[in-house]
């Protein structure tokens, strides 16, 4: 443990200099030479060091007898006269107490570390009045500067350049403090405690995530948090270094504080440099001065009586914490609005509210704050305020935020309390708006109305055409974002009846569309590992192959690959390839989804226009298997999921123009191989003769999927009404058995045929359609993802679920998936 080091606890004069120095003081005339005296180095006569110190008091220090006789005002709120002859000899007396006040070493609060401290009044008067002559040491020194505090030295404000109006004001309060403080007895002393907070990463809450509601805010243009919040955890806007500049020049709200309450001033001896996961708070200390003013017009008033009550451990009902803004040059001042930033502003604003062990509260109190770190720090208001708020709600407190006549800040804040505490907006909801705003280019708006609008309109319910992977992924991620009502619309009553559930599940990171491949495959991973994966539907990581082959030839093996013929090369591995088994994959996300599965043919789109004339949807028309008459489906959002049956339905039949679907046969089979060892996690891309062969996918579940057709031409095949009316050419099936015995005699003769099958794959020359489709409100689409419909399905899903739900898709840049011609 490191502790406070003070001059007499070393073996050397300084102390008894010192302690001989402060005798004098009241019996030296001026009494700013007696000071002068006391402060190090000792004997050190220069007596610039107290000029501004004796134009306080109204002293001369000059030694020209003709100057000694001019009368100088004196600047102090006290009588000179008081101060000279009573107030600065009680404090000597009382610094040189220190060794019989403090006979126990007193620890340093470091940072890194949790830990509280508790002194009397007296105790405090003491370490303050050896602040006041400059007789403890800079905490700094015994680390050689490595670690950094702040210096609790007043000498600063006695210097000559120092003489202003706000010094001679800080001095004012500092002597209102002695004054009262030395004239009571211990038994009429009170107790003070500092704590200093440190949160590991793991205590932060997971802000994007959150479904806690969020807690009211109370707006108060008028009035001071150290008055109208005297019973709230009163909030010091703080500098790392605890104090700023209250010893110096400052004179904004954490040193007009420090200086009306100036037992919070021993915090400087203390505390350490405060890190990002830090705050300090201090509990029961006194008000001893009134203010007016702030900054250069801060002055102080005259003494304050402060009546308020103890705790059982005597100290006063008054909690402060501090907590230190990021600062921002006015040219940089965007970056507050980065995610980056605005998770540091809500960690550090969270340690702060949490409640501390060490409040003298019986029960949690409101918050009292306002704009933190908004004046020299260039914070936004309405930022910090929305900061301030989920914290506090995290912390699980209310707020009251004083606007400091600021009444369109006050306005919006009722305005927002309102909004987000009569709705089901959660913690996590406003965090993911309040990121967006930054992306939100060319809105013009502030953050608190962009908040406002995201607010106004909240997705109620959705209906899904389409259940597929798009469909399924979309609703999966839909329910993560809180909306709980969601309609799946298929046309054959079942999860993935069409390429979804006929696809091979080969997943690769890095080969299609690379920024949607990238979220995507990590996507996958994410979602295996959180619901089992593995076991639910056959996710694995797998090496890949190119396997060439030719009639006629002696195969060439991998050594990796000796399960099949031909000359392998790796083109894959388990870091950025994987697999699934797409039916149990979109099956168990529509079950995790908790979304409601129609059996029907969507037949229309429900419209209305709204004040301003927009088109917007409300739900769709959709005729049930075997029913004659048509129904409605109610809904503030719709999302088209139709793979290629988007064009026909889409394009051809509702005449919304978007760009052109396709749609792409392809064949497959599944076979199950008897008898045999199980085949490694690999996937093969195959060549014959020097021509494309099939892709090889063997499975978990012993199955193997092969895909392609080798030259062969089916006949041309337009698509039809319905999925279940896609047949298979009997033709692309023998040829697929033909050619795996051709891959593997070993594993694939005497192989079970399990399915031979076909499906339509939608397709765009430009790549796929994710996004809004304009000129419709609430609309949506997702298709077109072609061979990579499942490797590309939880991104497009989570995407069309944020553009939904935020307004804004955040895992992937939608611009060159623009589904508009």
């Amino acid at each position: 443990m490191v502790f406070v080091e003070f001059a007499h606890n070393r073996a050397s004069p300084k102390w008894p200099a010192a302690v001989a120095a402060l005798a004098c003081v009241g019996s030296t005339r001026p009494a700013s030479i007696a000071v002068l005296d006391v402060l190090p180095p000792a004997g050190v006569r220069e007596p610039q060091l107290v000029a501004g110190l004796a134009e306080y008091l109204g002293e001369q220090l000059s030694d020209d007898p003709e100057d000694a006789s001019t009368l100088i005002r004196p600047r102090c709120l006290l009588p000179s006269q008081t101060i000279v002859e009573r107030i600065l000899p009680q404090m000597a007396r009382l610094a040189v107490q220190l060794p019989a006040m403090f006979p126990e070493p007193i620890p340093l609060l470091l940072a890194g570390r949790n830990g509280s401290l508790t002194f009397s009044q007296k105790q405090v008067a003491c370490l303050l009045a050896n602040a006041f002559f400059g007789t403890i040491p800079h905490q700094s020194k015994q680390f050689d500067r490595k670690r950094k505090f702040p210096n609790m030295n007043m000498a600063m404000l006695f210097q000559s350049w120092m003489g202003s109006s706000v010094t001679y004001a800080k001095l004012d309060g500092l002597f209102l403090y002695f004054n009262e403080i030395l004239s009571r007895s211990e038994d009429n002393c009170k107790k003070i405690t500092v704590t200093r907070r440190c949160l590991a990463e793991s205590e932060f809450p997971q802000w994007s995530t959150s479904t806690l509601q969020l807690t009211s805010t109370v707006p108060r243009m008028a009035g001071k948090i150290e008055d109208e919040g005297r019973e709230c955890l009163q909030c010091d806007f703080a500098n790392q270094f605890i104090g700023g500049g209250v010893l110096e020049q400052g004179a904004v709200q954490e040193e007009i504080l420090f200086i009306v309450y100036p037992e919070m001033l021993v915090s400087l001896l203390l505390c350490e440099q405060m890190m990002d996961n830090e705050v300090v708070f201090i509990t029961g200390a006194e008000r001893f001065s009134r203010y007016s003013g702030y900054s250069s017009t801060f002055k102080i008033l005259g003494a304050a009586v402060d009546d308020t009550k103890c705790d059982a451990k005597g100290r006063r009902l008054t909690e402060f914490v501090a907590l230190d803004a990021t600062y921002f040059s006015r040219n940089v001042a965007h970056l507050q609005f980065s995610e980056r930033s605005i998770l540091r502003e809500l960690n550090k604003a969270y340690a702060a509210f949490l409640p501390s062990h060490q409040s003298p509260f019986p029960q949690v109190v409101p918050v009292a704050t306002g704009n933190w770190g908004c004046g020299a720090f260039n914070g936004n208001p309405e930022l910090k305020a929305l900061i301030q708020i989920m914290a506090a709600s995290a912390a699980r407190r209310d707020l009251v935020y004083f606007t400091f006549g600021d009444k369109v800040l006050s306005d919006k804040l009722i305005h927002l309390d309102k909004a987000l505490t009569s709705g089901t907006c959660r913690i996590g909801q406003l965090f993911q708006i309040v990121n967006n705003y930054s992306k939100s280019s060319g809105s013009g708006m502030t953050v608190i109305d962009y908040v406002l609008g995201e607010l106004q309109t909240p997705p109620t319910s959705v209906v899904i055409l389409g259940g597929g992977i798009t469909g399924v992924c979309t609703a999966y991620y839909l329910r993560s974002k809180g909306i709980s009502r969601i309609v799946i619309v298929d046309s054959e009553g079942s999860v993935a009846p069409c390429a979804s559930g006929k696809a091979g599940g080969f997943l690769a990171r890095n080969w299609p569309h690379s920024s949607l491949s990238k979220a995507s495959f990590d996507l996958h991973a994410q979602l295996a590992d959180e619901h089992d994966g593995a076991k639910r539907w056959l996710y694995r990581p797998v090496d890949v192959f190119s396997v060439s082959m030719s009639d006629g030839k002696k195969p060439t093996k991998h050594s990796n690959v000796d399960w099949t013929a031909g000359r392998a090369n790796r083109i894959g591995s388990t870091s950025d390839c994987a697999q699934v088994q797409p039916k149990m994959f979109c099956e168990a996300l529509f079950e995790l989804s908790g979304a409601s599965l129609v059996h029907a043919t969507v037949v229309d789109l429900l419209t209305q226009n709204d004040a301003s004339g927009q088109c917007s949807v409300s739900g769709v028309v959709v005729q049930g298997e075997g029913d004659v008459a048509t129904s409605q489906i109610r809904a503030s959002h719709v999302v088209l999921a139709l793979g290629p049956w988007c064009d026909k339905i889409v394009r051809e039949k509702w005449g919304i123009p978007i760009r052109r679907v396709d749609a792409q046969l392809g064949h497959s089979i599944v076979i199950k191989p008897v008898n045999t060892e199980p085949i490694p996690p690999h996937c093969l891309f195959t060549e014959l003769n020097k021509m494309e062969g099939p892709e090889v996918y063997p499975r978990s579940d012993g199955t193997v999927y092969l895909c392609g057709s080798g030259n062969i031409k089916s006949r041309k095949t337009s698509l039809p009404d319905s999925p279940s009316l896609v047949e298979p050419s009997p033709q692309v099936g023998d040829y697929l058995v033909d050619v795996s015995l051709k891959i593997s005699p070993e594993k694939f003769q005497n192989a079970e045929v399990l399915t031979r099958q076909a499906c339509f794959l939608p397709t765009s020359n430009l790549g796929p359609l994710i996004g809004r489709v304009k000129g419709y409100n609430g609309l949506f689409i997702g298709t077109a993802n072609s061979v990579w419909g499942i490797m590309n399905g939880p991104a497009t899903g989570l995407a069309l679920a944020e553009l939904i739900a935020e307004g804004k898709a955040q895992c992937v840049d939608l611009s060159e998936f623009d589904p508009m011609e």
